[in-house]
């Protein structure tokens, strides 16, 4: 409730809501919504005191000041996303088929904050691998940075075979 009350004493002070939102404490459209209610509630008067926190929470509690550009685009798929996750399904699939299937123009990261707050939790992805000392070698296949052909001005992906050697055991 401090950063309402710092807003409305910095709007009874005459700053506009661009001045308001340098100061890093809320952004312009917020500030006009807070505006706009201090106008209502008659808090904008400097003869009167700014109201208390139990005032601001009772009016600010009740007003949805949900930013229109944070609203989780998976909020419409949210049935079908909690269904596959009770089936095992990887996150990875589920972004993917619902970009395939329904035109879903949201992250992966969105479906996974989603799938937290329903309850999912990933299980961390661990293999070990159990050799004698210079028994195996490990490799890796990967993209690598684009390069340009200089004569015909091409981009070229580079593709980078990474390996790793398994050091004999020098306690033998």
């Amino acid at each position: 409730m401090y950063d309402y009350r710092q807003i409305i004493h910095r709007i009874r002070m005459g700053q506009t809501d661009r001045e308001i939102a340098r100061t890093k404490i809320i952004g312009r459209a917020k500030c006009g919504r807070i505006r706009a209610i201090a106008q209502d509630q008659g808090w904008l008067a400097t003869d009167s005191p700014l109201p208390d926190d139990i005032t601001l929470s009772s009016v600010f509690i009740k007003k949805s000041f949900s930013n229109p550009t944070h609203e989780s685009k998976c909020r419409n798929h949210e049935e079908q996303i909690r269904t596959w996750l009770g089936d095992g399904i990887f996150l990875t699939t589920i972004q993917r088929t619902l970009t395939e299937r329904f035109g879903f123009t949201g992250s992966y990261s969105s479906v996974r904050r989603l799938a937290q707050k329903l309850g999912y939790h990933e299980k961390p992805v661990t293999c070990v691998l159990e050799f004698e000392p210079g028994q195996a070698a490990q490799v890796d296949f990967g993209k690598g940075p684009e390069s340009v052909r200089p004569k015909a001005g091409a981009i070229k992906e580079v593709e980078v075979l990474f390996r790793g050697m398994l050091i004999p055991d020098s306690r033998r």
